[in-house]
């Protein structure tokens, strides 16, 4: 593909945004009066049919206009995107709202989901742990190698985890047994955040023989709480309806199938530990069955130092401008709340 010129970035920045807004195919006449490019129509029809060979344009047969094709919307999220910022006025309404429900994590993650709905005019979506699996309730260890222990981890809601914790030195089964007894009975009907409160103060007061069975324990504990079951939030579906891609019968059982599966949709919402924000389009949304999509979603912190994902789904042809600093404006509202008020 040929290096695209300044000029074509700012036309097709500009048949994207239009498009975004419009839902009618673009055509050169329209931006050549509409737009300050100073550029004859003739100049742009012919820009735009470079940028439809470059594939960032298509051209469909009942109009003159041109639309984005998914390439086109990947390069535009990635290269000429410039978000905006969700202004104060905006950020104290949205508070307003969600002052009532400060008091109740849930109702907290189901109001912001469903605010997000609506300014967005997507589906809302907050993924974030099961809290009540990581409450500590017993532990069985088992010898897996000279150097690992075989962890059975059990949580107050019945949730129960395997993994391996490797050891920087050699175990006997006396060992297992006093950190097997220590973990049951001074950590047991604890929190994550309590658990390793209560480790903090046996690794500081002990640097004798007993401190590497407390780092076996931190660590332990550290694989116990990594992962729990998700839970999921979904609000807005029948926006979904309100978008000219999803009048297909088709398109729209495929969407709403695909918002079904939860199991799915927390995997393609979950965000690697680097990513702080992220948009996914097309194909590379991930969503099973249904091409014309796209994801926004931004990851926040939530309680017992777990992470959560906030984002929306919906077309391709979504005001992503907008709609990544709702997202990430809220993201970072459940940051800020849940810091301040669970871990302070």
């Amino acid at each position: 593909m040929s290096e695209i010129t300044l000029r074509q970035q700012a036309l097709f920045r500009l048949i994207v945004e239009n498009f975004i807004q419009t839902a009618v195919p673009v055509g050169s006449k329209h931006l050549s009066e509409s737009s300050d490019l100073r550029i004859s129509s003739a100049t742009i029809r012919n820009e735009m049919g470079v940028l439809e060979e470059m594939g960032f344009l298509m051209h469909p047969h009942t109009s003159a206009g041109r639309v984005p094709t998914e390439a086109g919307y990947r390069f535009y999220v990635q290269h000429l995107m410039q978000p905006l910022t969700v202004s104060v006025n905006e950020a104290k309404q949205l508070q307003t709202q969600l002052e009532d429900h400060l008091e109740n994590f849930d109702k907290v993650i189901e109001h912001v989901s469903r605010i997000l709905a609506g300014v967005s005019r997507q589906a809302g979506i907050i993924v974030y742990p099961d809290f009540s699996q990581l409450v500590f309730k017993h532990v069985s260890l088992k010898k897996a190698g000279k150097k690992q222990l075989q962890v059975e981890w059990h949580t107050l809601s019945g949730w129960v985890k395997h993994f391996l914790v490797s050891t920087s030195e050699g175990i006997d089964v006396e060992l297992i047994k006093k950190l097997e007894n220590f973990l049951n009975e001074e950590l047991a009907d604890l929190s994550p955040d309590e658990m390793h409160s209560v480790l903090e103060k046996y690794l500081k007061a002990n640097r004798d023989h007993l401190y590497h069975l407390y780092m076996m324990a931190n660590a332990i504990v550290d694989g116990g709480v990594s992962q729990s079951e998700k839970k999921i939030v979904l609000e807005g579906r029948d926006h979904l309806l309100d978008h000219p891609e999803y009048q297909d019968i088709t398109k729209t059982k495929n969407m709403l199938r695909a918002l079904e599966n939860k199991e799915a949709l927390v995997q393609v919402f979950e965000l690697v530990s680097t990513d702080i924000i992220r948009i996914e389009v097309g194909h590379g949304a991930g969503l099973e069955g249904v091409e014309d999509c796209a994801l926004i979603k931004a990851k926040c912190q939530l309680q017992n130092g777990q992470n959560g994902t906030v984002g929306v789904v919906g077309p391709m042809r979504m005001d992503y401008r907008t709609i990544t600093s709702q997202v990430q404006h809220l993201a970072e509202f459940l940051t800020s709340q849940f810091g301040e008020q669970f871990n302070a």
